[in-house]
């Protein structure tokens, strides 16, 4: 009896042993400890905001999606994907439904209030319209009056409340601000002429443009260039630490550059 519980410690032994071996064979950074027990990662994002972050095949695809997973893979690590609206991710990310925000998220000090956030990208805002608006609307100062689509809870949508607060102030017509729920649904109403512009991203306006062949338009110039960042809880330095060191890797060994080119995203690089 004795023999055979010495011989099933010793394959208990074994298999854990061989277990530690392979993990620490895959594992090019040393993960915190609560994720290389399970070997798994959970990233919150929401894939509606193309090429950033998309669903290809059942699949999250994308610059940013890309990037996080290989980050994690380089800590041996699978990654468990969490979709939501763009709203709900910083709350689900403090809620702990997931470990890290993967999302073209801009890097605000009101959100640096709340959560950690590590520089990867660049971008900026862009106002979109139909054809016919391009010779009329040029840039913020021609919204007065005009109805505008945004996704819920981005910058572009705080920028008409701040700049409604300052027409009325002046005697002027504000913006009618649309908040929808995803990017794309921006572009739709755009394309629908349901609204008069379209606020949104650098990288998403190129990307949609592209598609909709002269139904979408850029209308001026882009401004507020800002870094986009990965969002983490302030009580996970170890991983902030993690992927920060990931991050670096990949930037070094031309992984980085490979997935925004990929992406035709280059100009969204964060600078060396």
């Amino acid at each position: 009896m004795q023999g055979h519980l010495s011989f099933k410690l010793l394959v208990g032994l074994t298999v854990l042993v061989a277990s530690m071996s392979a993990q620490a064979r895959d594992a090019v950074i040393k993960p915190p400890a609560e994720y290389a027990q399970p070997g798994k990662i959970k990233f919150c994002t929401s894939s509606t905001n193309p090429p950033r972050e998309f669903q290809l095949d059942g699949k999250p695809v994308g610059t940013d999606v890309d990037l996080a997973r290989d980050m994690a893979g380089l800590m041996g690590l699978d990654v468990e994907w969490i979709d939501l609206k763009f709203a709900s991710l910083v709350p689900a990310l403090l809620a702990r439904r997931c470990d890290m925000i993967v999302e073209e998220l801009y890097i605000t000090p009101e959100r640096e209030k709340i959560i950690d956030m590590l520089p990867f990208s660049v971008s900026a805002e862009q106002l979109v319209v139909p054809p016919d608006n391009v010779t009329i609307i040029h840039g913020l100062d021609d919204l007065s009056g005009k109805k505008v689509g945004v996704p819920t809870g981005t910058t572009f949508q705080k920028i008409l409340e701040e700049m409604n607060v300052k027409l009325q102030a002046a005697g002027k017509t504000p913006v009618t601000i649309l908040a929808l729920p995803a990017t794309q649904d921006v572009f739709n109403q755009v394309m629908a002429r349901t609204v008069d512009a379209g606020g949104v991203t650098t990288t998403s306006a190129a990307y949609y443009m592209e598609k909709a062949k002269g139904k979408v338009m850029a209308a001026g110039e882009p401004f507020r260039q800002i870094k986009d960042g990965f969002g983490m809880r302030k009580d996970s330095k170890q991983l902030y630490d993690a992927m920060a060191q990931a991050l670096e890797n990949l930037r070094k060994d031309g992984t980085y550059h490979k997935i925004f080119e990929k992406y035709s995203l280059v100009s969204a690089e964060l600078p060396m």
